[in-house]
């Protein structure tokens, strides 16, 4: 099955963005540090908390890790076995029928067969990925329209533990000139928080008024805003309860690489433990046979 036509099915296509944003003049935060490294945090594979869709489906990120400046984001959904049962089953009608085979997803409808081939990790089932975007601090590019987008300019800055990747958008709305879209990533424990300035509250346009009290906010075009905002008032916005997208996701990799450290250790350990009480029986015996008084 075309992977296209697996999410239409799955009923969980992505939205890679709201349609109304928010742009900025210059990169932001003003005080915060321009690096060339990508956050330490920033590689494996990262499962959307407290998100499941219709099918059972939960949306996962898998980050490809090149080098300290580079980076290439996936996106796909992962499913229980039982989830996946449970999908199949509602495929199965008077018009079409579905089956998994080993890995492999088999969708039949009238005349037209499919096949998925999914990739398995332990209990979970995964669509072939779809690239998402790609990061090259090194060259100040980033991606977001794949295969043949064309890249834009990127800058990344941090203040404390906080990164804010800017990205520059060409033609922004009807004044024909280039802005700057931020994306936030905070990450605490285990779990990552992304939050861009793609705006999430409906009520924008009507409570336009009370958002300019924060921060001078223009209109460029249909969907588009420029915000002329000091470092205060772009904090303060991004405060502000339900304003922008965000987004947490919860790692995988760590546990599942804690639990395999686990099992190795354990295993070592046992058999160091193992070593010195049989050294030590042998030890004793032999000196009781030197000295047999």
């Amino acid at each position: 099955m075309n992977w296209r036509n697996l999410y239409l099915i799955f009923g969980c296509l992505l939205a890679l963005g709201a349609c109304t944003k928010m742009y900025f003049p210059k990169p932001l935060p003003n005080q915060g540090e321009a690096v060339t490294e990508l956050p330490h945090f920033l590689m494996g594979r990262f499962l959307k908390k407290q998100e499941k869709t219709e099918s059972g489906g939960m949306e996962y990120l898998e980050i490809k890790r090149f080098n300290d400046q580079h980076c290439r984001i996936y996106t796909s959904y992962a499913f229980s076995k039982d989830s996946l049962d449970q999908m199949i089953k509602g495929l199965n009608t008077d018009s079409s029928s579905a089956v998994l085979k080993g890995n492999t997803l088999i969708y039949i409808m009238r005349d037209t067969v499919e096949k998925t081939v999914l990739e398995r990790d332990g209990d979970f089932f995964y669509t072939p990925k779809d690239t998402l975007c790609e990061i090259d601090l090194a060259s100040a590019k980033f991606w977001d329209d794949f295969p043949d987008g064309e890249a834009k300019k990127l800058q990344l800055k941090k203040l404390g533990e906080t990164y804010y990747l800017n990205v520059l958008e060409k033609n922004v709305g009807d004044s024909g000139k280039d802005y700057w879209f931020v994306v936030r990533f905070d990450f605490q424990q285990s779990e990552m928080s992304i939050t861009n300035t793609s705006i999430n509250d409906s009520t924008f346009a009507k409570r336009l008024d009370y958002y300019n009290k924060i921060a001078r906010i223009e209109k460029l075009g249909s969907s588009q805003y420029l915000c002329s905002a000091d470092d205060e008032a772009f904090f303060r916005l991004f405060k502000e309860p339900g304003l922008f997208e965000k987004v947490v996701w919860e790692s995988v990799a760590p546990e599942q690489k804690l639990g395999l450290f686990n099992v190795v250790g354990l295993v070592v350990l046992g058999l160091v433990v193992l070593g010195v009480v049989i050294f030590g029986v042998r030890f004793f015996f032999s000196r009781k046979r030197a000295n047999p008084s």
